[in-house]
């Protein structure tokens, strides 16, 4: 293990059980996700990179194989799932998954506040998260139907931001954006990994992102093979 190591992924399997029989989504993966990097895992829909994506974060739980995090098995019985996800990882997600009846900065507070950070503090941060990604001024009282795609997003990923995890866990980040609006949230997310030293791991259809990668993976029926590294 290096010194930059954060993510360590070991024969990681997880399978769902469909009407035509069992349906193996991650076949026998294994890969490592460094400090200060972009990893990314390119694949069609349905080749199951969101799964794994999922089995990391651990909103999903493989059959077999072995997780760990900054250290920390998260596949043992004994880690709390709820503090692991709240205190190492940030999740950024295609169709944004904000709380629409809240504003932007109180949807990045939110994590604080579910974390147990004093109010002025959570409000602190949280204005300087969307600083930091250029939303201010009115949007800062702005709830997401009022905003455009590209801002929802980067309010995403200042909430993911929020408690400064470890890893920051992307889902087909500019799927339901324009081209140049992509880009600049893929430039966001590299910026954090070389900048902030976030281990950024990006699942996507969109090969282009292969390009801005210190690692990459191709996905295929569940399995990778390395195409960058």
């Amino acid at each position: 293990m290096s010194d930059r190591e954060i993510l360590k992924v070991e024969d990681v399997s997880k399978t769902y059980q469909a009407k035509a029989g069992e349906v193996t989504a991650v076949d026998s993966v294994s890969f490592t996700a460094d400090k200060g990097e972009v990893t990314t895992i390119v694949g069609p829909s349905g080749s199951g990179k969101t799964t794994l994506l999922y089995v990391v974060g651990s909103l999903e739980k493989p059959e077999s194989g072995e997780i760990t995090v900054s250290g920390q098995d998260i596949l043992d019985p004994g880690t709390n799932l709820v503090r692991y996800r709240r205190e190492n990882v940030g999740f950024v997600f295609q169709f944004f998954n904000l709380i629409p009846t809240l504003t932007a900065l109180e949807n990045v507070m939110l994590p604080m506040d579910l974390a147990g950070v004093p109010q002025e503090q959570q409000k602190r941060r949280a204005s300087e998260l969307l600083e930091r990604m250029e939303v201010g001024g009115r949007l800062l009282r702005a709830r997401p139907n009022k905003m455009s795609g590209g801002e929802n997003q980067r309010v995403a990923i200042a909430r993911a931001l929020a408690n400064d995890p470890d890893v920051l866990l992307a889902d087909e980040p500019t799927g339901n954006l324009d081209t140049a609006t992509g880009q600049t949230v893929i430039d966001i997310l590299t910026g954090l990994a070389r900048g902030n030293g976030n281990c950024v791991l990006i699942v996507t259809h969109d090969e282009s992102i292969i390009g801005v990668s210190d690692r990459a993976f191709h996905m295929t029926d569940g399995r990778l093979s390395e195409i960058r590294g």
